[in-house]
């Protein structure tokens, strides 16, 4: 009616209220039969569907039977790689839930296992550990060097060993006298200034001097001395006030340590009830500290400051103490490895090779796999109650369901670097007959 009024009039342009902010919407498959059913072209037919699967991404093809028009739908995009075919499809869907599942530590055991008790279409083990190997590896493996080299460190780069083992010596030889331990943590600060004598400070009751020998000629102390730079960075990073109150609980028969609390975050990442493969480790313990880092960071310049306390029963000092809760972490550090991993995917090529360079990277690559696995301590039997049901269901891989080799690992080894240099050798005579060949 408005437009036999109005020739020129059109239509409003469509809105949309509420839309969710996630990106992923989750649907029953009764609900998306429902829509995509019906015809949008003649609105009196009905489509013939075709559903392709893979992994979490759907595809669906469908043909009306009454106009036969023909359209194509998905739930996800697919990614550009640097092959495009059917066999290098990269739905973004997958990438995501993968990428998902290693940074939160779940694995691909337990996704599988949630998607299959909820009716989710799973992702399959060789897809979820292809997509983490090429594309989540390397971007964990990119942010963890980033952060292996932090430039506030940079000055105190030379004390930091003798630190840690003067700290060990302090915890031992005090032999739990918590304020003994205390004055030898002190102690270590101004020893590296040149300072051994400490009877004329008040506040060293226990301790009156270093118990090492004399320093020799070549002994190198902090330059600029006390209030210099790095004393500074010393004192505002490592001597602060909270470690020489709690180097006084530390038992001095090491039954307890300060690597605790670093050791409960390695437990959500790689958990002691499960065995996992080296690669698999290493990106693990990557990621603790990764997570470690940023949690001290954060700290440090103020932005997760003390919101609150609580108390818990310290079963070491036999009391309530009260411990420091701080904002929660919004881990931006996670969105740096998704954007790695996108990077990753888009620049992801591999220069054309010759026949040497596939056959010399290939017997490395097997050299590895073999040593690997030669030099990881046996795995228990199946009827080890750690294992439970992750291990035959193939958590980190395949290859550690292999048996030793007959041969002892070093005998295998030069074996190995034997058959890797005979197949260069093999190369190189192929090389030269086809030289001749075209003289």
């Amino acid at each position: 009616r408005d437009f036999k009024q109005d020739p020129t009039w059109t239509p409003p342009a469509p809105t949309t209220r509420n839309l969710p902010s996630f990106e992923y919407l989750v649907v029953s498959k009764e609900s998306l039969l429902s829509l995509l059913r019906k015809c949008t072209n003649c609105r009196t037919g009905e489509n013939h569907l075709s559903f392709r699967m893979e992994g979490m991404a759907v595809t669906c093809t469908g043909e009306c039977n009454s106009c036969t028009h023909k359209f194509t739908w998905g739930n996800s995009k697919v990614l550009n790689t640097s092959k495009c075919s059917n066999m290098e499809r990269l739905p973004k869907i997958n990438v995501d839930i993968t990428y998902g599942a290693v940074i939160t530590s779940i694995g691909g055991t337990k996704l599988h296992q949630i998607c299959s008790l909820v009716g989710i279409s799973p992702l399959s083990n060789n897809t979820f550990h292809r997509i983490k190997k090429l594309y989540v590896s390397p971007a964990i493996a990119e942010t963890f060097w980033k952060i292996s080299k932090p430039n506030y460190m940079i000055p105190m780069r030379f004390w930091i060993r003798v630190i840690i083992n003067r700290c060990y010596d302090a915890a031992i030889t005090a032999q739990g006298n918590g304020e003994l331990a205390s004055e030898k943590f002190r102690a270590i600060l101004l020893c590296m200034t040149g300072q051994h004598t400490f009877d004329k400070d008040p506040s060293f009751k226990h301790l009156k001097s270093c118990s090492h020998s004399a320093p020799t000629v070549n002994w190198i102390f902090i330059p600029g001395g006390i209030g210099g730079r790095i004393y500074n960075r010393l004192v505002s990073e490592v001597f602060t006030d909270k470690n020489i109150e709690d180097i006084k609980s530390v038992s001095w028969r090491l039954q307890t340590s300060t690597c605790e609390s670093i050791n409960a975050l390695a437990w959500r990442y790689a958990s002691k009830d499960l065995y996992f493969t080296r690669p698999g480790h290493e990106m693990r313990t990557q990621l603790t500290m990764i997570h470690w880092n940023y949690l001290k960071h954060t700290i440090a310049d103020g932005t997760r400051p003390v919101v609150g306390k609580k108390s818990y029963n310290n079963p070491t000092s036999k009391r309530v103490v009260w411990r420091k809760v701080r904002k929660s972490m919004s881990h931006p550090w996670r969105e740096d490895i998704k954007r790695l991993i996108y990077q990753e995917e888009k620049g992801r090529s591999r220069p054309e090779e010759g026949r040497d360079q596939a056959v010399l990277r290939f017997s490395i690559y097997i050299l590895k796999r073999e040593i690997d696995r030669l030099t990881r301590p046996l795995v228990p039997s199946a009827a080890d109650p750690n294992l439970e049901e992750e291990w035959s269901n193939d958590e980190e891989g395949e290859d550690d369901a292999l048996t030793p080799p007959p041969l002892t690992p070093v005998e295998r080894i030069d074996a190995l670097i034997d058959e890797s240099g005979r197949a260069l050798e093999v190369v190189d005579i192929e090389e030269e007959t086809g030289e001749d060949e075209e003289e």
